[in-house]
């Protein structure tokens, strides 16, 4: 493993987050399975219910703006 050497920054981040998939791929099928009556109204085109994409943050500073611009842009 080597550290990423930047200007004022030195660094090794690695994340493993194969369990996410995993999450949202049994909550969309309780979810169905409970209220498909009611999401149908909302997802009639395909029975998801997830954004494929997820936000991740280690200790650091990300703002409160940051994270809501990156939910507002999933659609």
């Amino acid at each position: 493993m080597e550290y990423i050497t930047k200007n004022h920054s030195k660094f090794l981040l690695m994340y493993h987050l194969k369990i996410v998939k995993t999450l949202k791929g049994h909550s969309t099928i309780l979810l169905w399975k409970t209220f498909e009556k009611e999401l149908k109204k909302e997802f009639w085109k395909e029975h998801t219910f997830w954004s494929d994409g997820y936000f991740v943050c280690s200790i650091g500073n990300v703002s409160e703006k940051t994270i809501r611009r990156y939910i507002d842009e999933q659609g």
